[in-house]
C-alpha cells in the first residue's frame, strides 16, 4: 500500500493545518497559517481562474483567464505554483513528499479558503493528490455493485437556445465527435441506449425522474452540462444544482439541486452509483461553503464512492477557439471527459487521473499548447470515500 498522507485546513478566529502519516496515526503534526494569508491566497487565485469577476461577462472572464492570468504561460504557471505550495505547505512538509521513496497519495481536506487551490497542479510533481469529504459525510464498507454507464451528455435545457447562457456546452453533436467513443467503450452497458453519439447528445428528455430510475443499479454515472454553485450567489450550498431537461407545473426550467437529491426529489429516494463524474462549471466546488453540502457531497451521501467534479468554470472548446484560434487541435473539453470516463473504469482512478494530468502538465510545459491549457485539466477534482 502506498504511504497517504493527510491534511485537512481549518478556518475559525484564525486558519491551520494538521497532517498526519496514515502509518503514523498518533502523530498529528499542526501549524498556523494566518487568515490574511488564507485570503490573500483566495484573492490572489481570483483574479487568474475563468470565474468571473464583480461585473465582468463570462467569456471575458474565461479570455482574461486564458490568456493573460498566471496560468496562462508555463512558466508563469510554474512561478505561482510554487508560491502557493510555499504559503501553505511548511518547508519540512514538502521535503518529506519530496523524498519519499515511494509516490504518496495526499488526501486534502479543504477550508473555505483554499477552495479553489488546484492542488493535482501545485503538488502533482511528488504525489497522488485525491480531496476527502468532511466526517460528515461517513465511510461505508461496501454497496450493492450495480452495472451500467449512465451518459447524460449536454442535455437541452427547456427554454434555452443553443447560445444562451444555459445553451449547448459541447456544440452541435456529429456521429464523428470524439465523444462517439463512448459508444465504442460501453456499448449494452450504456443508458440511454442509442446508435450514434448524435442520438445520445443534446437530448430533451433526460429529466430528474428519468436519472433517478437509470441511477438506481448503475455502476457509473457520467454528467457533462451546465451546473450551478450556490456560493456564488450567497446562498446555502443545497441549492447548487444540475440543470437537466426538467420544467415545474408552469413550464420553467426547473434545476435539481443538492437538497433535493439528498431529501429525495421526485417519487422516492435517490441512490447513485459508486462512481459519479460531474463535468460542469464548479461542480465540485462544495468546500467553498462552511457547510460543505453542495452536489459533490450529494452525491457521496447518496451512495457514491468517487465523485470527479469540477472547482471553477471549465473553458469549452468553443471558449479556447475564441481565445487562441486555430492554435487549438482537435477538442480538449470532450478529451477531457473521455479521460474521466477512462479513469473511471480502472481499478485506481486517483492515480489514472494523474497520470493523464501529468502528462498534460509536461505538455503545457513542452510546448504551452491551447489543447493542454491547465485551467481544464487542473480544475478537476476527485473527492473519495473510503472504505471504513
Amino acid at each position: 500500500m502506498r504511504p497517504t498522507l493527510l491534511i485537512k485546513f481549518a478556518e475559525a478566529s484564525d486558519g491551520f493545518l494538521s497532517w498526519r502519516w496514515s502509518d503514523r496515526l498518533d502523530r498529528v503534526e499542526a501549524a498556523h497559517i494566518g487568515l490574511d494569508v488564507l485570503q490573500a491566497i483566495s484573492n490572489g487565485l481570483a483574479a487568474h481562474l475563468p470565474n468571473p469577476l464583480d461585473g465582468e461577462p463570462t467569456a471575458d472572464a474565461l479570455t482574461r483567464a486564458l490568456t493573460s492570468g498566471a496560468f496562462s504561460r508555463p512558466d508563469t504557471t510554474t512561478v505561482i505554483c510554487q508560491e502557493i505550495a510555499n504559503a501553505l505547505i511548511p518547508q519540512p512538509l514538502q521535503e518529506e513528499l519530496r523524498s519519499s521513496r515511494e509516490r504518496p497519495v495526499v488526501r486534502i481536506q479543504d477550508s473555505p479558503a483554499v477552495a479553489r487551490v488546484p492542488w493535482e497542479l501545485v503538488l502533482g510533481e511528488w504525489c497522488d493528490v485525491v480531496a476527502m469529504p468532511p466526517a460528515t459525510v461517513r465511510e461505508r464498507r461496501q454497496r450493492p455493485t450495480g452495472s451500467g454507464v449512465v451518459a447524460v451528455i449536454d442535455p437541452r435545457i427547456p427554454g434555452q437556445t443553443a447560445d444562451s447562457a444555459l445553451g449547448s456546452v459541447l456544440g452541435r453533436p456529429a456521429a464523428d465527435a470524439p465523444l462517439a467513443a463512448l459508444l465504442e467503450r460501453h456499448g449494452d452497458d450504456l443508458r440511454p441506449q442509442v446508435d450514434s453519439y448524435p442520438d445520445l447528445a443534446r437530448r430533451r428528455d433526460l429529466d430528474r425522474e428519468w436519472l433517478r430510475h437509470a441511477c438506481a443499479d448503475a455502476a457509473r454515472l457520467l454528467f457533462v452540462g451546465h451546473t450551478s454553485n450556490a456560493s456564488d450567489h450567497g446562498i446555502p450550498g443545497e441549492n447548487s444544482a444540475i440543470h437537466l431537461c426538467c420544467v415545474d407545473a408552469d413550464g420553467t426550467h426547473r434545476p435539481l439541486t443538492a437538497g433535493e437529491l439528498v431529501n429525495g426529489a421526485g417519487a422516492g429516494r435517490w441512490q447513485l452509483p459508486a462512481r459519479v463524474g460531474l463535468i460542469g462549471c464548479e461542480s465540485g466546488g462544495d468546500a467553498r461553503d462552511h457547510d460543505q453540502l453542495g452536489l459533490t457531497m450529494a452525491c457521496l451521501a447518496l451512495g457514491s464512492d468517487l465523485v470527479t467534479a469540477t472547482r471553477w468554470v471549465l473553458p469549452t472548446d468553443r471558449a479556447l477557439v475564441e481565445a487562441f484560434g486555430d492554435r487549438v487541435d482537435g477538442a480538449p473539453l470532450q478529451e477531457l471527459v473521455l479521460a474521466v470516463d477512462a479513469a473511471h473504469a480502472a481499478s485506481d482512478p486517483v492515480a489514472e487521473l494523474a497520470t493523464w494530468r501529468t502528462a498534460r502538465a509536461e505538455a503545457w510545459q513542452d510546448g504551452g499548447r491551447p489543447g493542454d491549457h491547465p485551467l481544464l485539466w487542473a480544475g478537476l477534482t476527485t473527492t473519495e470515500l473510503t472504505a471504513g
